[in-house]
C-alpha cells in the first residue's frame, strides 16, 4: 500500500508539475465503526480488545475538507501532509470514549497489534506540511468530539 503510494507520488512529480498530493492519517468524521463497536460491546456487558502499541494521530473530515478547499484556492502544487496534534493508540482512544461515556476504561483490553498478525509501523506520521494559511493542530480527543456525542445520543435510545 504505502509503496504503491509513493510509485503515484513519484509519478506525479515527475510528469505533472501542476499536481498536488495530500497525505492523510486516521480520518474522523461522526462515525468510526471500529470504535462504535467496541462501545457497542461494552456496553452489552463484554470487555474488549484494543491495540496498545497501533496508534492514530486522527484529523477531522472537516479539516480534511478545509485543507483541500485552500489547496484548490491557492492552486497548490507539491507535497502535503495533514495528521493529528499527536498520536493515540487504540487502546487510548477507546478507554477516552469510555471514560467520557461514564463507563470503566478498565472494560478496554489493550493487546498486542502482533497478536493479529500486524506489525506496527516503527515511524510516526507528525510530520505536518499544511499549504500557506493552514493549520489543523488539533488534539485527537477534539477530533473524536463527534463520535462521542454519537455516541452519547445512542446510548440514551437504548
Amino acid at each position: 500500500y504505502g509503496q504503491h503510494k509513493c510509485e503515484v507520488e513519484s509519478f506525479l512529480a515527475a510528469y505533472h508539475s501542476r499536481a498536488a498530493v495530500l497525505r492523510l492519517t486516521k480520518v474522523i468524521g461522526n462515525a468510526f465503526p471500529l470504535l462504535e463497536n467496541t462501545i457497542a460491546k461494552v456496553r452489552a456487558g463484554e470487555r474488549a480488545n484494543l491495540f496498545r502499541d497501533l496508534n492514530l494521530a486522527p484529523v477531522a473530515l472537516t479539516d480534511v475538507v478545509g485543507c483541500i478547499r485552500i489547496l484548490l484556492q491557492q492552486s497548490a502544487t507539491g507535497i502535503f501532509h495533514l495528521s493529528g496534534s499527536r498520536n493515540l493508540s487504540y487502546a487510548e482512544a477507546g478507554a477516552w470514549l469510555l471514560q467520557q461515556l461514564g463507563m470503566s476504561p478498565d472494560s478496554i483490553v489493550p493487546v498486542a497489534a502482533a497478536s493479529a498478525g500486524i506489525e506496527p509501523l516503527s515511524y510516526s506520521s507528525l510530520k505536518n506540511a499544511w499549504p500557506p494559511g493552514w493549520c489543523a493542530d488539533t488534539a485527537p480527543e477534539q477530533v473524536l468530539l463527534p463520535l462521542l456525542q454519537r455516541l452519547q445520543r445512542m446510548g440514551t435510545h437504548e
